[in-house]
């Protein structure tokens, strides 16, 4: 492939390398800065998914302690149903007995 036009056409040669650098800059700078607008929509997204996950991770977090105090509560309820069940059980030999 030759190498591109000069922008200056009465350039020397050792002219041209500065002007053929320009010329490379000037069409590489455009393309860096929708690059970076490509990197900031990922920088925001991930900032997004970053809060999105600290929120569920927090609701989580919350829910299993919620459950965790509700099974607390559930397992004082059984106890307190079979300590129940136990003296019902005993009232009721006694008075098959035939004790007071």
């Amino acid at each position: 492939m030759p190498p591109p036009e000069p922008l200056v056409s009465n350039a020397t040669p050792l002219d041209a390398a500065p002007v053929l650098t320009l010329e490379m800059i000037a069409a590489l700078r455009p393309r860096l800065t929708a690059l970076r607008a490509e990197v900031d929509a990922i920088r925001r997204r991930a900032a997004e998914l970053e809060h999105d996950t600290a929120w569920r991770a927090r609701a989580a977090r919350e829910y299993r302690e919620r459950l965790a105090a509700w099974r607390e509560r559930s397992d004082d309820a059984a106890m307190r149903i079979d300590r129940l069940d136990d003296e019902l059980h005993r009232v009721q030999t006694r008075l098959v007995a035939g004790g007071p």
